[in-house]
Formats: C-alpha cells, structure tokens, sequence
C-alpha cells in the first residue's frame, strides 16, 4: 500500500493576548471611526441650521413678492405708456427747442456733480483734519507721560530710577558678600559681573542737568498741547464746512426738479395746436 501522506500539522491556537489586542485595536478603530462621524454629524448639522435659516431669510423677503411684482410692472407699463404719449405730444410741439432744452438740463446736472465733487473734496479735508487731530492729541499723551515720568523720578536715569538701581546693585554685593565668606568664588564672579552690568548702565544727571530736562520736557508738552489745540479747531471747522456742504448739496439734488423748472422758463416755447398765442 502507498504511505499516506503526512498531515500536516494544526496551526497552534493564537495565543489569548494576540485576541485581546486585535480586539483592542478594533475598538479604538471604531471608537475613531464614531468621533469622526460625530464631527462630521456636527458639521453637516451647522450648515443644515445655516442653509435653513438662510432660506427662511429669503422666503420672509420675498412673500408676497410676485404678485407685487406683476402689480409694480403693470404699473410700469402704464407709466412708459403715459410718457412716450406726453412726451410725443411736447416734441411735435417743441420740435428744435428740445435741444436747447435738453442742453440747459445737462449744464444744470453738470453744476450739480461738479458740486458732489466740492463736496468730496471738503469731506477728504474734513478727515484728514480730524486725523491729524487725533494724532496731535496722543502726541499730547506721550509728552505728558514722558513729563510726569520724568517729574516723579521714575524714567531712566531720574533720581527714583537711580534709587532703585543702586539698590539691586547693593543687594547683588550683599549676595557677593555671602558668597566670598563661603569661598563659592563662582558666584562671587557672576554677581560681581551682573553688579557691573548694573553699575555701568547708571547715569546719574547732575542738578542741572537734571533740571534742564524737566524745562525741555515741560516746553515739549506745551508745543504739543499748543498743536493739539491748533489742529482740533482746524478739524472742527474742516468738519463743519463739510457738514454745511453736503447739506446743501442735499438740498440742491432735492430741489434738482423745481430748480430746473425756474432755469426752464426763460427758454420760449410755440404754442400749442389750438391755443393762441
């Protein structure tokens, strides 16, 4: 008989561990796979609630709208209508003075857009005025500061200032002091060194020099107040011009019709078909 063929041997069981972590790294898959489906539920939530609000919006706009609309273009219609009719009949009647119509109404409009430009004009003073203004009145700050530091003795190299330096340089020789008694000449070199730093950047302002500077800082904020002061009133009646111009620009475009009906009449016009003259 042949021999039968060897059997091969049963693959040995996975081991208990090997189970636990696939299933562990299953979970943190899904687990992963779920927060990015909640992100993205989230998301898409958002901009339901946003498309939806969106197109509430347009639909409160618009209720009503077409059959507005039709009333609107039908009465549109009519006005069209009605005016080739009148404006056919002061044609046939006017015939060439049109155009010497037409050209007194374009000589109006062109007073009154060279107006909006005035206008425009004193609106870009205004603002530049008022922006100088501002910048004059932090200058006035800063001034002011730069005094007062200066007049308690707390910016650099004022009197406090000084003080206050000396002090930290007497508190490192303090520390340097302890340091030499423990034979710890490590230290004593470092604070030494930052004593030094400290030391040399002190100025110590003499009376009078100390004195000029309060004057030349007094003087200072006087000039900017001065400016500040100056620049305000330049930006109050730049502001004030424009307030008055674009006033009366308003004005004049509100008036356009009736003004150019008065400029109007000195232009003669035929009688019309059927009337005396």
């Amino acid at each position: 008989m042949p021999d039968k063929p060897a059997v091969a041997p049963a693959a040995p069981a996975a081991p208990a561990d090997d189970d636990l972590a696939k299933k562990q790294k299953a979970l943190t898959e899904a687990q992963t796979q779920i927060t990015t489906l909640n992100q993205t539920v989230a998301s898409l939530q958002e901009e339901i609630r946003v498309l939806t609000q969106k197109a509430a919006e347009v639909k409160q706009a618009t209720a009503g709208y077409d059959t507005l609309q039709k009333s609107m273009q039908s009465e549109l219609d009519d006005d069209q209508s009605q005016i080739a009719k009148m404006r056919g009949i002061a044609e046939a009647v006017l015939k060439e003075t049109t155009k010497q119509i037409d050209t007194a109404v374009a000589e109006f409009d062109k007073k009154l857009t060279d107006g909006d430009t005035e206008v425009g004009k004193a609106k870009g003073i205004s603002d530049a005025a008022t922006t100088a203004s501002t910048a004059a009145d932090e200058a006035v700050k800063v001034s002011q500061a730069k005094y007062d530091a200066l007049k308690n003795g707390t910016s650099e190299n004022a009197p406090k200032y000084n003080q206050a330096a000396l002090k930290k340089i007497a508190d490192l020789l303090t520390s340097t002091a302890k340091a030499e008694t423990l034979t710890d000449f490590v230290s004593v070199y470092f604070l030494t060194g930052e004593a030094k730093k400290k030391a040399d950047a002190i100025k110590l302002l003499s009376p009078n020099d100390y004195t000029k500077a309060l004057t030349d800082a007094q003087a200072e904020l006087d000039t900017a107040k001065a400016d500040a002061k100056e620049k305000k009133k330049k930006a109050d009646e730049a502001v004030a011009a424009y307030t008055t111009a674009n006033q009366n620009q308003a004005a004049k475009w509100q008036s356009r019709i009736t003004d150019v009906q008065a400029v109007l009449k000195a232009i003669s016009q035929k009688p019309a078909p059927g009337r005396a003259a």
